[in-house]
C-alpha cells in the first residue's frame, strides 16, 4: 500500500550544524518504497525553547541574552539542504518540508494524522541534549506577493513558497503565469495546465500554513496589481527576477505608495544526472527529463 510518512527532526541552528548531519544521516536511512510523500518536520528540542526575538538581538547568531538566533536566511538554507538531499538520492518521492510549527503558530502534523495512511518517525527531537533557547529573528509582514509558473512543482518552488509563508501573517498573493505567456518555454507541450499548476501550489501552501489568507492569481502580465496594492508589503523573488523588484519599486515610488521590501530567495542545486541547467532546479530540466524517458 502507498503510505506518507513524516519524520519528526530537530531543528539545527545551521546547515553545517552536527544536529543537520545526524538528520540527513537518518533521513537517508529510510526505506521508501511504496512512500508517495514525506514530509519533513523541523522540530524545536523542547517546547521551553521558544523565544521571541528582540530588535536589539545581534545579527551573529547570538542575541543579547545568549540564546541561539536563527534568521530567515538560516532557515532558507537548512530547508534548501533538505530539499538537495532527497534530490540527490530519490526525485522520485514528493518530499515536503515543514517549517517549525511555533513560526506560524500551526502544527500541520495535527491535521495530516487524520490520514490512515500517514505515519510518524521520530528522531532526537525530543531526545536532544542541547538546553539552548531558540531565537527566530526576521521580520514577518502581513502581506506578502510572488509569482511564478509553478510548473512540476519542485525543490526551488517549494523553498520560495516557503520563504513567503513563513514571512507572511495574513495575507498572501500567488501569482500564476497564464498559457499565453508561456509559448517561448522549452518543450511548452509538456506544461502542466494551468489549473493543475494553481492547485498544487495551493495545496502546498496551505499545507504550510492555512491560517493565511492566500489569493491565486492568473498572471497575464508580469507585474498584476503589485506596483498599486497597499495591502501589499513584501515581495519575494529569486535571484533572476531582480529586475522585476526592481520595476515594481520604480512604479510604487512614482505613485507615492511605500516600496516593497524585497526578500530574495536562493536556488537549490540540482543533483548531477538532472540535466538541463546545472545552477538551479528547473521546471524546464524537468520538463527535459521527461521528455528523454518518452
Amino acid at each position: 500500500p502507498t503510505r506518507m510518512l513524516c519524520a519528526r527532526i530537530p531543528l539545527p541552528c545551521t546547515a553545517q550544524d552536527a544536529v543537520h548531519r545526524s538528520n540527513v544521516s537518518f533521513l537517508k536511512g529510510i526505506e521508501l518504497s511504496n512512500v508517495t510523500r514525506l514530509y519533513i518536520q523541523l522540530m524545536l528540542a523542547e517546547p521551553s525553547s521558544v523565544a521571541t526575538a528582540s530588535p536589539q538581538d545581534d545579527q551573529d547568531g547570538t542575541s543579547s541574552s545568549g540564546d541561539t538566533c536563527v534568521g530567515l536566511s538560516d532557515l532558507e538554507e537548512i530547508i534548501s539542504m533538505y530539499y538537495f538531499a532527497f534530490l540527490d538520492c530519490n526525485m522520485d518521492v514528493d518530499v515536503v518540508v515543514l517549517p517549525p510549527a511555533e513560526i506560524c503558530g500551526y502544527d500541520p502534523v495535527d491535521k495530516l494524522k487524520a490520514d490512515t495512511n500517514f505515519i510518524i518517525l521520530d528522531h532526537g527531537y525530543n531526545k536532544s541534549s542541547s538546553n539552548r533557547r531558540i531565537t527566530f529573528s526576521f521580520p514577518r509582514y502581513t502581506g506578502v506577493v510572488l509569482g511564478g509558473t509553478y510548473d512540476r512543482l519542485h525543490a526551488g518552488h517549494k523553498l520560495m513558497l516557503s520563504v513567503a509563508v513563513m514571512s507572511c501573517t495574513t495575507y498572501m498573493e500567488i501569482g500564476v503565469t497564464a498559457p499565453q505567456l508561456l509559448e517561448r518555454k522549452k518543450y511548452k507541450e509538456l506544461i502542466q495546465p494551468f489549473e493543475t499548476r494553481t492547485n498544487m501550489t495551493l495545496e502546498f501552501v496551505q499545507t504550510l500554513n492555512p491560517h493565511i489568507d492566500y489569493r491565486m492569481l492568473k498572471l497575464i502580465e508580469p507585474y498584476a496589481n503589485t506596483t498599486t496594492s497597499t495591502a501589499l508589503h513584501a515581495l519575494v523573488i529569486s535571484p533572476e527576477t531582480k529586475s522585476v523588484g526592481t520595476y515594481i519599486n520604480e512604479k510604487r515610488a512614482e505613485a507615492h505608495l511605500p516600496l516593497l521590501d524585497i526578500i530574495e530567495i536562493r536556488y537549490v542545486l540540482p543533483p548531477p544526472e538532472f540535466g538541463g541547467d546545472v545552477n538551479k532546479m528547473s521546471s524546464t530540466g524537468l520538463r527535459e527529463r521527461e521528455w528523454k524517458r518518452q
